[in-house]
């Protein structure tokens, strides 16, 4: 219940970044959403979209009440948006299939804050949102400071400049949802929008703003 002040979060900014996307009715997905802390708050501010939890926990006791639960691993809400929550293990293929079967359709905006592990990234990005991406899409990244973290979601960018032409990747440091009463985070944005040059230009004001060089690592 502490006060923030007005400074930017990373939910403000996942907010703010869809608004440049062409779409929009936004399918997001976040993979790790904990107590739900970040994705309630996306969902205050999105509207007529499907929003799509993946956590390896059920939906948090003062949520549950909002979800029917579908079957054994699988919840759902019908409000101003479309919920779906998706009980697995980014680690667990098991899981990361079923997941698959059940999400054909592909996502606009990847909000990764699971595992900050490199295994974790690789594993969520391999198994989860590789070929699951619209044409243009963001996929952004959570606590890059963690050791490893950069590096792996640095080989992800360059994975994905296969598949698309145009692609950049920007980090900045960023408050999380507590605001100032923790640290900063360095977090990343892959997409096809180049947000180092949308910030700059919308005087959108982060520390330690950065457009990536391409990485020569192999994913």
């Amino acid at each position: 219940n502490k006060k923030i002040k007005n400074y930017p979060t990373y939910s403000d900014l996942i907010v703010y970044t869809s608004s440049f996307l062409e779409n929009r009715n936004i399918n997001y997905l976040e993979i790790g959403v904990s107590v739900l802390k970040n994705f309630m708050q996306v969902n205050n501010q999105f509207n007529n979209s499907h929003l799509v939890a993946y956590d390896i926990n059920p939906p948090t006791h003062k949520f549950l009440k909002l979800f029917k639960k579908e079957q054994e691993k699988l919840y759902t809400s019908n409000h101003k948006n479309k919920i779906t929550y998706f009980q697995g293990s980014v680690l667990d293929i098991k899981d990361t299939e079923e997941f698959k079967s059940i999400f054909k359709e592909k996502f606009d905006i990847v909000f990764s804050d699971a595992l900050h592990t490199p295994q974790g990234i690789e594993s969520e990005y391999q198994h989860i949102i590789s070929g699951s991406l619209q044409s243009d899409f963001i996929l952004y990244f959570d606590d890059l400071d963690f050791p490893g973290i950069q590096e792996a979601v640095s080989k992800i960018y360059l994975d994905l400049q296969k598949s698309y032409s145009k692609l950049f990747f920007t980090t900045f440091k960023v408050y999380g949802w507590v605001g100032q009463n923790e640290k900063m985070h360095r977090n990343g944005i892959i997409s096809t929008l180049n947000f180092y040059n949308i910030f700059k230009t919308n005087n959108v004001k982060l520390p330690s703003l950065k457009l990536e060089k391409n990485s020569n690592s192999k994913l």
